[in-house]
């Protein structure tokens, strides 16, 4: 009974040690794919970027902008397909790879926002919902307006996949976080855009 334990053992070591290596090629072929699925849309933003390699975990890549966005920083995450188990329970639920965007603009916006949970000097904003997720700001008024905008709202709602929004006075001005998909990474720097033109028209310039 103690060897069948003992054997029992080494192959689950056997297991996710071939797993861990499995796992890790197939995160960076699913990095290859996610590069070239966006590529073309970076381009029409800047010829140059930045690539960061965050091995096989995802990558970063950064340009420069044009006014209103001074600054765009994009990181890709993948799946922890390296730790079968942990892989496991990520898929079963529901989560994905996951973009996160950075974005700083040419002022600074007058406005503090965020997703989630309230935070410090932040009130509840009612009666508005972005994805499911509740609003807090430091103006409720402000953000209600701003929310509800014809072309901000549109835009949001083009936005599959959002589980994360922040808009803060200071850089970066501008995070957010979605489940990674091609045309989500398309919807997210044509709302960055959007948004910088609102917040600046208002906004202190920097």
């Amino acid at each position: 009974m103690e060897d069948l334990g003992f054997y029992l053992i080494v192959a689950l070591a056997l297991l996710f040690m071939t797993w861990y290596f499995i796992g890790r090629q197939l995160n960076l072929k699913r990095q290859k794919i996610m590069w070239r699925s966006i590529s073309d849309t970076i381009k029409k933003y800047s010829k140059r970027v930045n690539y960061r390699s965050l091995g096989s975990t995802g990558f970063q890549i950064s340009f420069l902008g044009k006014p209103p966005v001074s600054m765009i920083e994009l990181t890709l995450i993948n799946l922890d397909r390296e730790n079968l188990l942990h892989y496991l329970i990520q898929k079963l639920s529901g989560k994905r790879d996951q973009v996160y965007l950075k974005a700083s603009f040419t002022c600074n916006p007058t406005i503090s926002l965020k997703t989630g949970k309230p935070g410090k000097r932040l009130d509840g904003v009612d009666g508005v919902e972005v994805s499911g997720l509740n609003i807090f700001s430091d103006n409720p008024p402000l953000a209600k307006r701003l929310l509800l905008s014809e072309k901000i709202q549109k835009d949001l709602m083009e936005i599959q996949g959002l589980t994360g929004l922040s808009i803060s006075p200071r850089e970066p001005h501008l995070i957010m976080r979605c489940n990674f998909d091609p045309e989500t990474v398309s919807r997210i720097l044509k709302f960055s855009r959007d948004l910088g033109k609102i917040l600046c028209s208002s906004g202190k310039r920097r």
